[in-house]
């Protein structure tokens, strides 16, 4: 029995919106754009899944409702990350290194600090965003495109000819009334996804239930970045890693002038408010005890802030962080995935934010390719 793929046709002849009588005659009627898959949300995890498509020939787009990519990956123009920081020599960051030419050089700290990252870790010289660029600049990203609709307009259909072949008829979805594609891939925080994107057919209670109490990985953090003219506090053989009082729990090095040509501390609070008019005032106050407010006061330059809590693409407020969990990360209705660093067991992190972008890039390419080439075999998820 032959399998036969018929999919030009049927996607090639739906009519897009049609013009009415009340239309303005001097106004074309809409075009809808139709390309293989849609990724919603281009921070890595969009990203990366966007790349692995690429590089299989697929014809994708990626919306981001914000005006830059990166997602929950944001770098200060010194190279200080705000969101995620580090690598602690992961095989799939490692590959993102690689893919982007970028240099990793060891997190400062002695053995005795008290950093979040722990002994070991890594950062990238200038840090995450230039990566998160890099990707980006081969792609095509459409930013602030903030997607409000997912629905399937066509499902696949089967049927058998009397040549007793069996003909596959592939079905597409509609993303915002302007894009159809065959499959989409839904990369942003399942709590903020859940109440902001209508997708048709809906979601099951239960998987919007999990999706709302889920925590975004990062959601709750604000992070400092303060700028000094010199790191005046290895004077004192300090390595830049200290503890303070006040919203801001811990400090360390994130940019140094030996490999970024800049000195940075960032301060990482969790859970708290900031007084962002007063961010030179929020420094001294927190860095002053250990190393001297005169000190500070003199060397700081400038000063710079994310809190993560009050950015509406990221934060909502769950509280579960059962990463990895089925309900997060299971394909729906055939054709529409999920990615993200919440629908993998790896704690969040980069690491999980690339692990499921490369899963649902796979998922894409297995539910694509119903039929397998002639003498081929389908390609398997395991």
């Amino acid at each position: 029995m032959a399998c036969v793929l018929e999919e030009e046709d049927v996607f090639a002849a739906t009519p897009t919106k049609p013009q009415t009588d009340d239309d303005d005659d001097d106004e074309p009627a809409p075009t809808t754009e139709r390309v293989d898959v849609v990724i919603v949300g281009a921070g890595l995890s969009g990203l990366w899944c966007a790349t692995q498509l690429r590089e299989r020939g697929y014809d994708v787009v990626l919306l981001e409702a914000r005006d830059r990519v990166g997602g929950r990956v944001l770098t200060t123009a010194e190279g200080a990350d705000l969101g995620g920081s580090w690598a602690w020599g992961e095989d799939k960051v490692k590959a993102l290194g690689a893919a982007t030419c970028a240099e990793s050089v060891p997190q400062r700290c002695e053995a005795q600090d008290e950093i979040p990252c722990g002994p070991g870790a890594t950062r990238w010289r200038g840090g995450y965003g230039p990566l998160a660029s890099k990707l980006a600049s081969t792609l095509d990203v459409r930013l602030d495109h903030k997607v409000a609709t997912i629905r399937r307009e066509a499902p696949d259909t089967t049927e058998e000819t009397n040549d007793d072949e069996v003909v596959v008829t592939r079905g597409f979805y509609r993303v915002d009334d302007t894009i159809q594609c065959r499959a989409v891939v839904v990369a942003a925080p399942p709590c903020v996804v859940v109440d902001d994107v209508a997708i048709e057919p809906p979601l099951s209670e239960e998987r919007k239930t999990k999706m709302r109490a889920t925590a975004t990985w990062c959601g709750d953090w604000v992070k400092v970045a303060a700028t000094f003219s010199e790191p005046f506090w290895r004077k004192a053989n300090a390595s830049g890693v200290v503890c303070t009082k006040g919203p801001l729990q811990v400090w360390w090095e994130a940019c140094s002038p030996e490999t970024d040509g800049a000195t940075v501390l960032v301060g990482l609070g969790v859970g708290v408010d900031i007084d962002v008019k007063n961010l030179r005032r929020v420094v001294v106050d927190a860095l002053g005890p250990p190393f001297g407010a005169k000190a500070v006061e003199a060397h700081l330059v400038s000063v710079e802030c994310k809190a993560w809590m009050t950015d509406d693409l990221t934060y909502r407020a769950g509280t579960e962080r059962d990463y990895g969990h089925e309900l997060l990360k299971a394909p729906h209705d055939g054709r529409v995935f999920f990615a993200g660093t919440e629908t993998a067991p790896a704690h969040g992190h980069v690491y999980g934010a690339l692990f499921a972008g490369e899963r649902a890039a796979l998922q894409v390419r297995v539910a694509l390719q119903p039929c397998p080439p002639p003498g081929g075999e389908r390609e398997s998820l395991g």
